[in-house]
């Protein structure tokens, strides 16, 4: 009786152009919207081409799959980060400025807001796009006017993976030029951890005496994590 041989997985070796027309991630998006397509397959279509083994669709499967299928842990690659995952050099460099492209909108789109940040969901909101995927610690003030609408925001540290050195003078002179009413102290956790260290808390309460008197409200300290966040207020630490 002869061996049965079993054929190899003839999908890896098809070409986007070899599919069914609906299982094709371009045509698709034209079809149905953009809505309508998965993570994986809107990758596809940045990688745009695989190669002998793999289709585009294989290759942004595998690399989901790597980041846990999430593309927030995706984001925080950089491109030789993603080209190691078996993504060629373009299509890497293509796939991570296309996920800035995506954060400086919603960036942008906050930045622009005549809402009132009058509570931590609002204020966290406005500002988790700049802080939550980054591997590192950043120090940012939000600066508001007297309805706690936002004037803009300000990076003022930029440190290691625990921690960032932050020169209160700094933090007040970008009160004082964009005449800023209240500020809001934001910083983020890379670790994930959202409770405040001592220095946090020492940190904060030397900026708000110092605030005082220039006539400037510290209204909240907020803590970014990867999953959440943590407000001063909140927790009637400030």
């Amino acid at each position: 009786m002869a061996k049965n041989n079993y054929p190899e997985n003839n999908l890896a070796k098809t070409t986007i152009k070899e599919w069914a027309e609906e299982d094709k991630p371009r045509e698709k998006l034209l079809q149905k919207g953009v809505k309508a397509l998965t993570d994986a397959e809107l990758i596809a279509i940045l990688i745009r081409s695989g190669n002998r083994k793999h289709t585009a669709l294989d290759l942004a499967k595998n690399l989901m799959l790597q980041h846990d299928n999430n593309v927030q842990n995706l984001s925080r690659a950089n491109a030789m980060m993603v080209h190691k995952k078996g993504v060629g050099v373009v299509a890497a460099i293509t796939i991570v400025a296309a996920i800035e492209l995506g954060l400086r909108s919603k960036a942008a789109t906050n930045a622009t807001s005549d809402r009132s940040l009058n509570s931590s969901v609002a204020l966290a909101d406005y500002i988790k796009v700049a802080l939550s995927n980054l591997p590192h610690e950043e120090f940012w003030i939000l600066l508001l006017n007297n309805r706690m609408q936002p004037i803009g925001k300000k990076k003022i540290a930029s440190g290691g993976i625990t921690s960032a050195a932050v020169d209160i003078r700094i933090v007040l002179r970008e009160a004082l030029l964009n005449d800023a009413i209240n500020i809001v102290l934001v910083h983020n956790h890379p670790s994930g951890a959202l409770l405040p260290s001592s220095q946090d808390i020492e940190l904060t309460k030397k900026i708000k005496i110092a605030a005082h008197q220039m006539d400037i409200c510290v209204c909240d300290h907020i803590i970014i994590g990867k999953e959440g966040y943590y407000s001063f207020y909140d927790d009637n630490k400030l």
